[in-house]
């Protein structure tokens, strides 16, 4: 839950966002695809980017897994380029590395919680680029 003040106004706001693929629910319900969801999905998102941009800097992304987690040594490893804990099943580390680059090449940043035998969370915090939508 967010809170911001009303720009121009005392008044504060309480935000709360739980974003989700709803529209892909209906896939299963309904006897057709829906047409150019993903258009609609990305349109959706542009607009309440745009709408909350004054009260919501930042869009976080939060992905979890349910698989061994990592130890405190990992945790510190796991963003460095090459680290692999599964080189016999062909890991090359490079793909969290890449993931962190690109996103701090847009100015954001990615964070890693996690116990062993109690999976990770890695959350992905990138600025709000509604004024750039709102360019083009």
């Amino acid at each position: 839950m967010i809170a911001g003040a009303v720009p121009g106004s005392s008044s504060t706001v309480w935000f709360l966002s739980v974003a989700s693929d709803r529209i892909s629910t209906f896939d299963v319900v309904l006897p057709t695809e829906i047409p150019d969801k993903g258009r609609v999905l990305t349109g959706l998102s542009a607009f309440w980017f745009a709408r909350t941009r004054e009260i919501v800097p930042n869009h976080v992304l939060a992905v979890r897994d349910d698989g061994p987690g990592l130890d405190q040594d990992a945790k510190a490893h796991v963003f460095d380029r090459y680290y692999t804990r599964r080189s016999a099943a062909g890991g090359s580390g490079i793909g969290l590395s890449v993931v962190r680059a690109i996103v701090e090449a847009h100015g954001g940043h990615v964070d890693v919680a996690s116990e062993p035998a109690k999976g990770s969370t890695f959350t992905l915090t990138l600025p709000s680029l509604a004024a750039e939508i709102d360019a083009e």
